[in-house]
């Protein structure tokens, strides 16, 4: 049993030691978010693979084990996709600068209205003006 463990973490699938190792000098050349995905990828291909290739074998710690690689690979892919997705997204673009206030003649609906239809999330937020 442990033999095949060892065995299976050379496979070149990403969650596993030799996907890791192939993912860092990939990194090394292409860049961590190319690499990323291209380790994800092939995680995934071999992880499909390996359960499709031993279900017949109805041999399910082998089935199991493609399982657990598939979900890590797609987890590394989602990483990777967020990542990307804060590296380029500017505070400028999603900030929040358009503020409503409210005068001390205001009711609560007004207030009421004002935070509905705004996208500041509640009446706190809004400053009284003098």
């Amino acid at each position: 049993m442990q033999a095949g463990l060892g065995l299976l973490h050379l496979l070149p699938a990403y969650p596993l030691d030799c996907g890791r190792l192939i993912r860092g000098n990939f990194a090394r050349q292409h860049g961590f978010a190319l690499a990323g995905r291209a380790a994800s990828g092939l995680g995934q291909a071999i992880a499909l693979v390996l359960m499709l290739s031993y279900m017949p074998l109805r041999d399910p710690w082998l089935v199991l084990a493609g399982f657990f690689i598939m979900i890590g690979a797609q987890v590394e892919d989602q990483g990777v996709f967020f990542q990307s997705v804060v590296d380029t997204v500017r505070m400028r673009e999603v900030m929040l600068t358009d503020f409503s206030t409210l005068s001390p003649s205001d009711t609560l609906a007004d207030a009421l209205v004002r935070c509905v239809h705004s996208l500041q999330e509640d009446s706190r937020s809004f400053a009284a003006r003098s």
